[in-house]
């Protein structure tokens, strides 16, 4: 009889290893599960949907070395964002319309000084390049934004 016990007993550890891997494969179901839908959302996302006719592609970018402040222009009303203390390379990609200006970055150097080049691009093309020199220089680019 007490040979049964051990045999019962050692049941419920192997049903407890296989509840484990249960967890387990579980948990990785949900981990794939999780990335999927969010590579989903960041392909729907860049697809255009939800942006005003004309709207246009820009790319900002800045070149050198350490870290600026930068300006520039996003969104369809000309909205201005600023990152302050950006470390260099640094780019964005936004959507811009006719309605709200030129499409426009500015860069400024901190006391330290140095160098960096800033450049746009609408519609995949190249617009403006413009560098800063020295103490607090400042560089800007700017580009019209064609009508829709």
């Amino acid at each position: 009889m007490p040979r049964q016990q051990k045999e019962e007993s050692a049941k419920p550890v192997a049903d407890s290893g296989s509840s484990g891997k249960k967890w387990l494969y579980a948990g990785i179901g949900g981990v794939l599960t999780a990335a999927a839908v969010g590579a989903w959302l960041v392909a729907s996302s860049d697809d255009g949907e939800g942006l005003p006719p004309d709207a246009v592609a820009v790319t900002y970018e800045v070149t050198g070395e350490g870290t600026v402040d930068i300006s520039y222009s996003s969104g369809e009303d000309g909205t201005a964002e600023t990152v302050r203390g950006a470390e260099l390379p640094w780019s964005a990609d936004v959507h811009v319309t006719p309605a709200g200006g030129p499409a426009t970055v500015t860069v400024v150097l901190g006391e330290r000084g140095g160098e960096a080049g800033c450049t746009v691009a609408v519609a995949g093309q190249h617009r403006q390049r413009s560098t800063a020199f020295g103490e607090f220089g400042r560089a800007s680019c700017s580009a019209e934004v064609p009508g829709g």
